[in-house]
């Protein structure tokens, strides 16, 4: 969490036992994924997206784990050339795709996994 944010907006009265900063009057949140204070409406669309690699360039970019169209998986750069217009797919593109659901996948059977060692401890 963003100690020296959270001072400098004088937030310090909505920090709440999980870590999260809420205050209903300014509609505020703090997202724990991006370390950052922001606009609920901001944090439930940051809820889906996941750090990446434009599938070209290699770029750091936000992918959304509820879109899989070919302009989810370049940068803005890149998708001047690649984009949901071409009729013909770049195929690091379609590999970049995969590897979000097989992510996502691992990342289910890893929760599973977790909690049935927790209800197997108890």
């Amino acid at each position: 969490m963003n100690v020296h944010l959270i001072s400098e907006l004088n937030l310090e009265p909505f920090i709440k036992d999980i870590g999260f900063v809420e205050n209903r009057n300014l509609d505020l949140i703090y997202d724990e994924k991006f370390d950052e204070v922001c606009t609920y409406d901001e944090y439930k669309k940051h809820l889906g997206m996941v750090s990446g690699k434009c599938a070209i360039c290699g770029k750091d970019i936000l992918i959304d784990t509820n879109r899989d169209d070919v302009e989810n998986f370049v940068c803005d750069e890149c998708k001047k050339l690649h984009n949901n217009k071409n009729i013909i797919i770049d195929m690091r593109i379609l590999d970049a795709r995969t590897d979000m659901y097989k992510r996502m996948i691992d990342d289910i059977y890893n929760r599973l996994e977790e909690e049935l060692v927790t209800r197997d401890g108890n």
